[in-house]
């Protein structure tokens, strides 16, 4: 734990120097910058923001738990298909709750 750095060695020479410094912040600034625009490419391509995309993926990830909870557990009794078609209300009540969610999240045309 030598000058405080706590095992870090690796940025000493951006440390000392501040054009080395400098170099290594203007590469982590284009970084941030290219992956706020891969962010902006996405959500102009679905036309959704952001929230409302991950509301969308959680709402169609949830319908599909419900399609899959049928072929998963097979019912030999009534009380076993009773619990598989709560399990499907349960999962299909998940999925509306976020897909409407994801609608009221949706900007309108001219907000930002």
């Amino acid at each position: 734990m030598r000058n405080g750095l706590c095992g870090r060695r690796a940025l000493l020479p951006y440390l000392r120097h501040g054009s080395r410094y400098a170099q290594g912040r203007r590469l982590l600034e284009a970084e941030t910058i290219q992956e706020e625009s891969r962010a902006r490419a996405i959500d102009n391509s679905l036309g959704l923001s952001t929230p409302c995309a991950v509301c969308f993926v959680v709402g169609i990830l949830c319908a599909a738990a419900a399609v899959l909870s049928g072929v998963i557990y097979k019912a030999d009794t009534l009380v076993d298909w009773q619990a598989v078609q709560a399990w499907r209300v349960e999962w299909l009540l998940g999925a509306i709750a976020s897909l409407l969610a994801g609608i009221l999240l949706k900007r309108k045309n001219g907000s930002t």
